[in-house]
């Protein structure tokens, strides 16, 4: 991004989860970090486990190793949500798959009686497959194994790891974009949002 104080927040939510439709999903876990310019400012982060109010099924402990004992002195979602907004203010929100994570959010803060937020959504999954066109995996594993970045031996799945390990992303595959001249947060952003390709973007040779 050509101005180097602009403030992205990185985000993301453990929730509970199942297979079942229309399934209500509770959040149990909430980070934010912040970019500024090019740089992870990893000294400024949001984090909180929450109180769901709902028993964490032995699926989901599986998955994010959150347990309903690590939980139970944790505040409602309705105490920890100011204080993210407050962090997030009307900064861009950057996440992997980051409308799940917005949907959820927004879903909680209605129900609260809260506003939803309107931040730009930038997802470095959508990225990632219009970068990577011919690859067929997309996880955060597998774009940080694409773009150099070298998982952690243990299994992680929690959220303050993962938004380190996404903001880490999201620097990578902006480098690649710089490939290909889009550089802005406008262009970044029509990128992720809209149909358009990488090859939209470049100016037509005129001979």
């Amino acid at each position: 991004m050509n101005n180097p104080n602009t403030r992205l927040v990185v985000f993301d939510l453990e929730t509970t989860n199942n297979p079942l439709k229309n399934y209500r999903h509770e959040i149990i876990e909430i980070a934010g970090m912040e970019i500024v310019g090019s740089k992870i400012n990893s000294s400024n982060a949001f984090y909180s486990l929450v109180r769901p109010p709902c028993k964490i099924q032995p699926y989901n402990y599986r998955v994010s190793g959150i347990s309903d004992s690590m939980v139970k002195d944790a505040p409602a979602i309705g105490q920890v949500l100011p204080g993210f907004l407050r962090f997030i203010k009307g900064s861009p929100l950057v996440g992997h798959n980051v409308a799940f994570d917005a949907r959820v959010l927004n879903r909680h803060l209605s129900d609260l009686g809260n506003n939803e937020v309107s931040n730009m959504l930038l997802d470095t999954l959508t990225l990632s497959r219009k970068i990577h066109k011919k690859e067929k995996l997309h996880s955060l594993d597998a774009v940080m194994k694409r773009v150099g970045i070298k998982p952690p031996r243990k299994k992680r799945h929690r959220a303050l790891e993962d938004v380190e390990y996404t903001a880490m992303v999201f620097l990578r595959l902006l480098d690649i974009l710089k490939q290909y001249d889009i550089t802005t947060l406008e262009a970044i952003n029509r990128l992720c949002n809209t149909n358009c390709e990488i090859e939209d973007f470049q100016q037509p040779q005129l001979f």
